[in-house]
């Protein structure tokens, strides 16, 4: 499988602690920051995987606590864009099964291997235990994914962060991405270029849903405790070990 995570951003949300840290640069505890435990997770579910981050602000940083493994795309336009601007970047990798992440997401290690194992054309990530306050809601019929928007406050459940697609479904939103560059469409996030599809192309989307298992999408400093949860409940309580 080849993993692609989106880290490009500032982190803006999460200011000021995230002015001269990155959010995939935050310490979980045992010897691993955000990106660090992604990587090392990604590999150990799937030891032939391709992890591959885009990477913009302070990506030196980023760059070097990464394993040798992973591998590296710049946007260079991270300040002034949004994270469909990374996915353009990393377009070349379209073109084969993959699991699309956001930087941000610090999932269970059984979360990540039950998606690493999909083979669905398309496939959003979502949470059905939380339905109100949501930073972004996906709305469903049956298996389907109707839409999904950060507009929706409430829905069938909450965005997790994560697309798997297969080749097929990957060249799609790669053209898609595509054309939204090229309308200088610079400040939508690189979910919507799968939302468009479903909106325009009434393309099939399931959904895959991670109800039970432990989660954070770092937004705020509870976010990153829930995060470090995750963490201390895989490393086995036995500090300085991943």
């Amino acid at each position: 499988m080849r993993f692609i995570i989106l880290a490009a951003g500032q982190g803006t949300r999460m200011h000021p602690f995230t002015k001269t840290t990155p959010k995939c640069l935050m310490h979980l505890g045992y010897g691993e920051t955000v990106a660090e435990r992604m990587a090392r997770v990604l590999r150990k579910i799937d030891p032939s995987s391709e992890v591959i981050f885009v990477l913009g602000f302070m990506h030196k940083d980023i760059r070097a606590v990464l394993p040798a493994y992973v591998e590296v795309i710049q946007n260079p336009f991270f300040a002034v864009s949004n994270s469909i601007a990374s996915l353009w970047f990393a377009r070349d990798k379209l073109d084969t099964d993959i699991v699309l992440i956001n930087g941000d997401v610090v999932l269970s290690e059984s979360a990540l291997a039950e998606i690493a194992t999909l083979q669905n054309p398309a496939t959003i990530v979502l949470d059905s235990s939380r339905q109100s306050n949501l930073d972004c809601g996906v709305m469903v019929a049956g298996q389907r994914v109707t839409l999904m928007a950060k507009t929706f406050k409430t829905g069938f459940g909450e965005y997790a962060g994560v697309i798997q697609m297969n080749a097929k479904t990957a060249l799609a939103v790669r053209r898609q991405t595509e054309e939204m560059i090229e309308a200088n469409d610079l400040n939508n996030w690189s979910e919507y270029a799968m939302v468009q599809l479903i909106l325009s192309n009434d393309m099939y989307v399931t959904y895959h849903d991670i109800n039970g298992h432990e989660w954070a999408e770092l937004d705020t400093l509870n976010d990153l405790i829930t995060a470090r949860h995750v963490q201390e409940q895989e490393c086995g309580g036995q500090p300085g070990t991943t």
